[in-house]
């Protein structure tokens, strides 16, 4: 099961993020990227507080959220903005 729920999906305005994941250390961070590999947004991550991420700039497409512990990627999530 993964520990990022991200929620609606395919989204068009925004979209939330909640992080399930309970073995976090204080070096976890999530990274949005486009599907070229592109930085859109990156923030340290706290374990069920909803993350509200606004997307009004970005392009219609594919985006991926990952949650990095250090440089080690230990899930990801698929998002569609349409």
């Amino acid at each position: 099961v993964s520990s990022i729920q991200a929620f609606p999906n395919p989204f068009n305005t925004g979209f939330d993020i909640l992080i399930s994941e309970k073995n976090l250390s204080v070096n976890t961070k999530m990274v949005i990227t486009d599907v070229s590999g592109r930085i859109i947004h990156s923030q340290p991550v706290v374990v069920d507080e909803k993350i509200s991420i606004r997307s009004t700039n970005w392009a219609n497409g594919i985006y991926f959220i990952r949650l990095f512990d250090g440089e080690k990627v230990f899930a990801v999530q698929k998002m569609v903005k349409m």
